[in-house]
């Protein structure tokens, strides 16, 4: 029995508490100690603290780019009852409570769960588990290879091997030259050839992690790239096109979704809702290109409401925009004439310019210091200065100002 005021441990080798003392009955009946491995712990928390059961594990293809195999695991868990106990008639009945959350909202007996993880990490939670490792047909297939176990190799007279036992395990061997066997990727050259980019940079490089400023020199402020300018630019975009989109973004530094995600969104949410990869690359984008896909979601969820607070919310720039895109369309119509071309390329130049008082145009007016924005009358003051300038009289001086 504990002391009086002394709280059991919550989980085997908590800090602060008195070290759990097993039972025969614990050690050799149920056999939970000693651990096999850090996957038999792990799996003891998930019953233990987070109250749900590992039921499956899987290897999926964690790439977004048609043509690449990059391998991740995933592991289902299964939330399970809370085990209550009551007195009836003198008698005391254990039943499950299937509406107790543990804690965790809306999170109650029977849902499912899937928690991203690696390969390794699902193989070793399936082997504690003891739950079979799922993964699809075109993945088996891609990453599978033809491979041998080597003996290992003896080095002395009697048949004994005198190496440390680490270099004595046998290995894997690849039947196929060209194919690689090692604990990150599996890739075979012929089947599996990455999708050349779209862009003149190399596919591999938007890869590679950016240097931190200590080390790549200082970073700006506010983001410099605005690779989205327009409503129907956006639309254009595949979901490689985003993904890639992303991973050349300066201010970027999440994780991509995997497949199984975006398919899992367009099911739940249908296909012309904005998705995971969504979620990531509009806060990054244009701030007028961004509403305008945050209106039309919430035109299709039949949220008018929300339609119109973010149709106040609209910036000078982005109305001026919206104007230019309307004069334009009637005049390809067939209305206004030159009159209408004039006052397109006056709405243009007029978002142009509310867009050179921004110091981030990605961010919402607003959302930070106006302080930081150029004050609009000075900048208006001083294009009509530069224009009564006679700029022969300067030579080279002006080039580079935008006086020029």
């Amino acid at each position: 029995a504990l002391p009086e005021g002394k709280a059991a441990a919550p989980y085997r080798g908590a800090i602060g508490y008195d070290p759990v003392v097993d039972t025969k009955d614990e050690m050799f009946r149920k056999s939970i100690l000693p651990y096999a491995g850090p996957y038999d712990l792990l799996n003891e928390l998930i019953r233990e603290q987070l109250n749900a059961e590992v039921i499956a594990t899987a290897v999926e293809n964690t790439s977004l780019f048609g043509g690449t195999l990059i391998l991740g695991g995933a592991a289902v868990l299964r939330r399970k009852g809370k085990r209550k106990t009551m007195s009836v008639n003198g008698e005391t009945l254990e039943l499950d409570d299937e509406d107790d959350d543990y804690g965790n909202s809306g999170v109650k007996k029977g849902e499912i769960l899937v928690v991203e993880c690696d390969v390794d990490e699902a193989v070793g939670l399936a082997l504690a588990a003891d739950v079979g490792v799922w993964a699809e047909r075109d993945v088996w297939d891609r990453a599978g290879v033809s491979a041998l176990m080597s003996d290992p190799a003896v080095d002395d007279n009697e048949g004994r091997d005198r190496r440390p036992v680490i270099e004595s395990i046998p290995r894997m061997e690849a039947l196929d030259p060209r194919a690689y066997i090692g604990t990150t990727e599996v890739a075979i050259e012929e089947r599996i050839e990455p999708e050349a980019p779209k862009t003149t940079n190399a596919f591999f490089d938007m890869f590679k992690p950016r240097p931190p400023a200590s080390r790549g020199g200082a970073r700006t402020l506010f983001p410099t790239d605005n690779p989205i300018q327009s409503l129907s630019q956006y639309d254009s975009l595949t979901t490689q096109d985003k993904a890639r989109t992303l991973m050349s973004m300066s201010n970027f530094e999440g994780k991509l979704p995997r497949p199984r995600a975006l398919r899992e969104s367009a099911r739940a949410r249908g296909p012309d809702a904005p998705d995971p990869l969504d979620e990531l690359l509009l806060p990054l984008i244009d701030e007028s290109v961004r509403r305008r896909v945050l209106i039309r979601d919430a035109e299709r969820r039949g949220d008018y409401d929300e339609a119109r607070m973010l149709r106040e919310g609209r910036s000078r720039r982005q109305m001026a925009k919206e104007g230019a895109e309307a004069v334009a369309a009637a005049k390809a119509e067939g209305w206004g004439g030159k009159e209408a071309e004039e006052e397109a390329a006056r709405l243009e130049d007029e978002a142009e310019f509310y867009a050179g008082l921004r110091a981030d145009v990605t961010q919402d007016e607003g959302s930070y210091s106006r302080f930081l924005d150029k004050d609009e009358w000075y900048e208006r003051d001083r294009l009509a200065r530069a224009k009564k300038l006679d700029k022969k009289k300067f030579g080279t001086l002006l080039d580079g100002t935008g006086l020029e």
